[in-house]
């Protein structure tokens, strides 16, 4: 019965994207797409009847041949091809990957939370997941035959009609604040208490101007190739996840004028490498600060950074590799983005590292724009695909 209760929310989002991808066709040439969805509104209503027939019968196979039949007429219709992947998270969680739609993570996931469901979306590598949490199979299915019903029993040419696009992008972000240990770290910045009162606990940073400018630091480099003003910098020398400032840290990247972030860069973990913590802790302690930061600023745009290789030798930062693994889980699970700075500049950072750190662990200058150089590029393509145009 999960198995079918499951498939029942994969047709809701499929059913939304067939709403935004048919919305989207109408750019160019609204009289193909009156057509367009006219012949697949004819080509969806039977199957959607048939759909109730199948699940009567609690037969999984029945349900699967006509999603798939379904992911066809609205692939002949829109032309927009879909990925669909569907899992069980942890025997508590259902997970929908929908591939790439703008617009549909939104609208289906506003559906299913008017009918009282805890639901987020997780956006990574140009894909969107949809995690519907903790609800039993029952009620989850009674939901979406609610959805199905209203669907059914409406002018679905009035449904498709719908601009979902809009309401779903953000506004574009102003702001931004980072969090990290001593690598994000500079003399009255990080340490800053006219900002928030807290970062008077931080000391002095590992970085000030005699080492290099604070606009040649990666994190001022992004504030300044996003055109974000910097919010806070939260950020103590030789932290980690498990120390007794740490979650304090992930609750105050705001400031005391009331400001608050609009996007959040976490680069953090080294220091529970050198501190020896197991893969286990870390992963526990890891998660344990970013959920911090997430449910403080439910409405930040959230950006994880792996860790960057600490060794030359690429058999020396397997561990790291590790943390970075539990890094990307958190990341997911929690709903916020990820920035693989490992895979995107670790092998060229690995050949280089003591050209471009101070000591194997403190990037320099060059460190620094390496670093900002993927963390602006990762940033840009999100903001391009999820918000507001100005």
């Amino acid at each position: 019965m999960k198995k079918i209760s499951f498939v029942l929310a994969v047709l809701l989002i499929l059913c939304t994207l067939f709403t935004s991808c048919v919305k989207e066709q109408e750019e160019g040439n609204s009289a193909e797409t009156t057509t367009a969805a006219t012949t697949a509104s004819e080509e969806i209503l039977p199957i959607l009847a048939d759909f109730s027939i199948v699940r009567e019968d609690n037969c999984s196979s029945g349900v699967t041949e006509l999603v798939k039949e379904l992911k066809s007429k609205i692939k002949l219709a829109t032309e927009c091809e879909l990925s669909l992947k569907t899992d069980i998270v942890e025997e508590t969680s259902y997970e929908i990957l929908i591939g790439n739609a703008r617009g549909v993570a939104e609208s289906a996931v506003g559906e299913l939370s008017n009918n009282g469901y805890a639901v987020k979306t997780v956006r990574s590598d140009g894909e969107i997941k949809i995690i519907i949490a903790g609800k039993s199979e029952f009620a989850l299915s009674t939901a979406v035959d609610i959805f199905l019903e209203q669907l059914k029993s409406s002018d679905i040419n009035a449904l498709l009609s719908l601009d979902l696009s809009g309401d779903a992008l953000r506004d574009t972000p102003k702001t931004i604040s980072v969090f990290g240990d001593s690598i994000t770290t500079y003399l009255n910045y990080s340490n800053n208490a006219s900002a928030n009162a807290t970062l008077a606990n931080n000391g002095g940073g590992w970085y000030n101007s005699s080492r290099m400018s604070v606009r040649e630091t990666w994190w001022m480099r992004t504030a300044d190739g996003l055109s974000l003003d910097l919010c806070v910098n939260n950020a103590r020398s030789g932290d980690w996840c498990a120390s007794e400032y740490a979650l304090e840290r992930s609750q105050n990247l705001h400031t005391d004028s009331g400001e608050y972030p609009d996007v959040i860069v976490v680069y953090f973990g080294i220091n529970d490498y050198h501190q020896g913590s197991s893969t286990a802790k870390f992963k526990t302690d890891y998660t344990k600060i970013i959920q911090s930061i997430r449910d403080t600023y439910p409405d930040a745009n959230i950006f994880c950074c792996t860790l960057l290789p600490r060794h030359a030798e690429a058999s020396q930062n397997q561990k790291i590799v590790s943390y970075n693994g539990i890094i990307k889980e958190t990341a997911e699970t929690v709903g916020t983005e990820l920035i693989d700075l490992y895979a995107l500049i670790g092998d060229d950072y690995m050949a280089n590292l003591t050209a471009y750190t101070y000591d194997q662990i403190h990037p320099n200058a060059t460190g620094m724009e390496k670093m900002s150089g993927a963390i602006v590029g990762e940033i840009s393509k999100w903001i391009e695909e999820n918000c507001k145009q100005n």
